[in-house]
């Protein structure tokens, strides 16, 4: 048999077993040594070490350029934005100081770094989730909300930031990529005729027509109500028709009305 849990032992072995296995795991617990301070900084100079085996000076004076005014760094092999802190991360700090600190490292203004993105595909300016956020999601112009397109809701752009916060930038940024619409452009309208410009928040009835075969059994008892209020299958025929008319084409405005007298009979 084997031995899975606890569960197992015992039904196996009985709880001796299991008392034995657990005061061990007590009094002689094999956990690994705690992160001190010194643990710590080993840890760091070994990734740093990692790094530089990637890295050197001379590979970061031509690789990369300072964003002036930006105190952002700017790969010109990948071209990405970096920030200092994700940089120092990447090459490793005393690489990073040594080139913020050296003298022939380059320089770029950020005017250039867009020109330099705008020819480039989103994926490979923001990653993948700036494509799916730019299907997405639609700024609604003049207002602080956006429309998510999947969820059919409108909501505070700062919850899109909270929600997706590494690509959230590359998406407002993205000029003519992002979709913006006018607020009186979101319109509800059951005609479904709206143009490509407007965002209809109509979805159509949450409705599914039965078959013929089904209408006896679960339109019987509406029928035969309907039937006693109207006078003559005429009106009968009217009044189903009338009721029917709206859900099955959405949207239609109605000219008419339909008032019951106390008696219980419909007129038209």
């Amino acid at each position: 048999m084997s031995l899975t849990d606890f569960n197992d032992l015992h039904v196996e072995q009985g709880v001796d077993a299991v008392r034995t296995q657990l005061l061990k795991a007590i009094l002689e617990p094999s956990l690994p040594a705690p992160l001190n301070k010194a643990n710590a900084e080993a840890k760091n100079q070994e990734n740093e070490a990692v790094f530089n085996t990637t890295f050197s000076i001379e590979i970061l004076l031509e690789r990369f350029a300072y964003i002036m005014g930006e105190d952002k760094v700017w790969d010109t092999q990948e071209k990405l934005i970096h920030k200092k802190l994700g940089f120092k991360t990447m090459v490793g700090k005393p690489l990073s100081e040594e080139w913020l600190n050296h003298g022939s490292k380059k320089f770029i203004s950020i005017s250039n770094v867009r020109s330099a993105q705008k020819n480039l595909p989103i994926s490979a300016v923001g990653g993948v989730g700036v494509e799916e956020m730019l299907e997405r999601y639609v700024l609604i112009y003049g207002t602080k909300d956006v429309w998510d397109s999947s969820l059919r809701i409108r909501m505070p752009a700062n919850t899109l930031e909270l929600a997706r916060p590494n690509e959230y930038d590359f998406w407002l940024k993205s000029g003519v990529h992002r979709r913006m619409v006018l607020p009186e452009h979101i319109v509800f309208d059951p005609t479904m005729r709206s143009p490509e410009t407007h965002i209809n928040t109509f979805d159509g009835l949450p409705l599914k027509p039965i078959s013929k075969a089904d209408i006896g059994d679960k339109c019987w008892g509406i029928h035969e109500l309907l039937r006693s209020m109207c006078e003559t299958d005429h009106v009968f025929n009217y009044v189903l028709r009338w009721l029917a008319l709206p859900l099955q084409k959405t949207g239609t405005k109605l000219a008419s009305a339909i008032l019951f007298h106390r008696s219980g009979r419909a007129h038209v």
